[in-house]
């Protein structure tokens, strides 16, 4: 796998991660660590050949910053169509 193809992978499954937050959590105006632990936890666990040790730092990394950046736009209904373009641009 090249370069680019792991790093697509890779923004995949923080789009996987944030959409299990969204599903779980979508009601709560903040999300902790302890959720945001279970979402990355998840994801890994779908997609074990993308993500190891290293990568699931960046992944509780990238995660946080998201979350703390985003998630009041990622929650409002009117932006649901707009997720993917929110998450890719965030993580450029």
């Amino acid at each position: 796998m090249d370069r680019a193809e792991e790093l697509g992978k890779y923004v995949q499954v923080v789009g996987v991660a944030m959409g299990i937050l969204m599903d779980l959590y979508r009601s709560s105006e903040e999300v902790g660590e302890e959720q945001l632990e279970r979402a990355a936890g998840m994801a890994r666990s779908m997609n074990r050949d993308v993500i190891d040790d290293e990568k699931m730092d960046w992944l509780r990394r990238d995660l946080r910053l998201l979350v703390s950046n985003f998630w009041s736009t990622l929650r409002d209904r009117q932006n649901r169509g707009r997720f993917d373009e929110i998450i890719r641009g965030a993580l450029r």
